[in-house]
């Protein structure tokens, strides 16, 4: 399970793929609309936005302490 949080506890933590081994960009937003399940919309490094769903098995572990999102993409959903 993952700790009980408001959206706007998580912007600007990093958020680290663990396909690739790295960081790929930082929180931006955490979009709500979508009445299945929240997205992170997440800045990477080179401006681009990346839209990754907040639910498993996507989500691994959010560490609130070091202001760390663990994610796990899919081929083709970073890129």
């Amino acid at each position: 399970s993952f700790p009980t949080r408001r959206s706007s506890d998580l912007l600007g933590f990093k958020v680290f793929d663990l396909r690739v081994d790295r960081v790929i960009g930082r929180i931006r937003d955490v979009l709500t609309s979508n009445p299945a399940h929240d997205m992170y919309e997440i800045a990477s490094e080179d401006g681009r936005l990346i839209y990754i769903p907040a639910i498993k098995p996507f989500l691994k572990e959010i560490d609130m302490e070091a202001g760390v999102i663990y994610v796990e993409s899919i081929e083709g959903l970073i890129e």
